[in-house]
């Protein structure tokens, strides 16, 4: 049998002008792959020819690094680049088609779905450099947090961090505060929602009550079927209340809606730490190939800690050992792996964040979360010299060769 032949781009197609564009532009600049890989630091020459030879949608970076290096018109190729992405797009896909003016978001959901819209639209790119793109304007963007506001699994917490991910995605200053609002529309939006959804739960609850009003003999027998007696008055539903587990005697505040909800559970159970642990031991069996070889070996190099879960979020911190886990680890494919796992094992619906704890000096890494992941692997007996020996402002600047 004979070599099966290269597939050829339709001349006419988007994805072919853009092909044609670069080629002619690296033969009227003289250049070859090998002179123009050196032209464009960080990027190979195997990734080069195949941007040029049209047999696969190249990444914007890609083409903006080609056009500067030959000296071609940015703008138009980025005009070509769009219209092939766009065509790359399958059926009923076509993100700029279903992009919602921004001044229109109303809730979280339509928020999510615009800050995806916009990382398509910017060029997709790799969830390392848009933790580059951020760093380089002094703003905080680990890849993981890129990593699940891009698939829908997370909208910016705070102000800041919508700021990092615009700035990943190449939104100038002077474009950000349309965003800025319709964060603010949108979270408020999501809370009142909340609190209707809230009312409505506690209004079904209390219409078993005599009276028609949830008080402190109903909302401790609440608290008892989940394992948990009161050691203050009850308040309100959703008011945070000091309780203590009668299973493992911890104490910890909890809002009454959301132990109904199913939302929260005592952090220091054994029953909950149990199936975390097993979802855990079911990620590393690797049963149903959901990670590669290089993953799993990380993550049996790696330790789980102790499990957090709070409103619909499930924190899960990984003690990391050594240099070649943690470069593994920082890579996000492999959290959906984990929350497959976790669903299996937890009710409700929930998303797991994961929080890398680094046993080593790693100054590319900026500790977005403090030194409570820390202090959790010094109580695990994980860490044996102090936690907290400087500040965040002592710290050495980050350099650009991790991420």
């Amino acid at each position: 049998m004979g070599r099966p032949q290269k597939k050829v781009p339709d001349q006419g197609s988007p994805l072919g002008r853009l092909a044609t564009a670069l080629r002619d532009g690296r033969e009227a600049e003289g250049l070859s792959f090998v002179k123009l890989a050196e032209a464009t630091p960080g990027i190979s020459r195997s990734t080069l020819q195949r941007a040029a030879s049209g047999t696969r949608m190249p990444k914007l970076e890609v083409v903006r690094a080609f056009a500067h290096a030959c000296r071609l018109d940015v703008e138009w190729l980025d005009d070509l680049w769009q219209e092939a992405h766009r065509a790359s797009q399958p059926e009923g896909q076509g993100h700029a088609s279903q992009q919602l003016p921004v001044g229109q978001i109303r809730d979280l959901a339509e928020l999510s779905q615009a800050l995806t819209v916009l990382w398509h639209q910017s060029g997709a790119p790799s969830f390392r450099l848009m933790h580059l793109r951020a760093k380089g304007e002094g703003l905080e963007l680990s890849s993981s947090t890129a990593h699940r506001i891009c698939r829908h699994r997370r909208v910016p917490g705070s102000r800041a961090r919508l700021e990092a991910f615009l700035a990943a995605c190449g939104v100038v200053l002077r474009e950000r505060e349309v965003w800025v609002d319709a964060w603010i529309r949108a979270r408020e939006n999501d809370h009142r929602s909340r609190r209707h959804d809230v009312t409505e739960i506690e209004a079904m609850i209390a219409a078993g009550v005599p009276g028609g009003k949830l008080y402190q003999k109903p909302a401790v027998r609440l608290l008892l079927k989940a394992d948990l007696t009161p050691t203050e008055p009850y308040r309100a539903f959703d008011a945070p209340w000091t309780v203590r587990c009668l299973r493992c005697e911890a104490l910890f505040r909890v809002r009454l809606s959301d132990i109904v909800m199913r939302q929260a559970a005592c952090q220091a159970c054994p029953a909950q730490n149990n199936r975390i642990l097993k979802a855990w031991e079911e990620l590393l069996e690797n049963r149903f190939g959901a990670l590669t070889q290089k993953q799993e070996q990380a993550l049996r190099a790696s330790a789980m800690l102790k499990a957090r879960l709070y409103r619909g979020v499930l924190e899960v911190p990984v003690f990391v050992s050594t240099p070649e886990a943690g470069a593994v680890l920082r890579c996000p494919d492999w959290h959906a792996a984990l929350e497959t796992a976790v669903q299996r094992h937890l009710r409700g619906a929930l998303h797991v964040d994961v929080l890398l704890v680094y046993d080593y000096a790693d100054n590319s890494v900026t500790p977005a979360n403090g030194h409570r992941p820390r202090r959790l692997a010094k109580q695990a007996g994980l860490l044996t010299g102090p936690v907290e020996t400087h500040t965040r402002a002592d710290l050495p600047k980050p350099t650009n060769s991790g991420v």
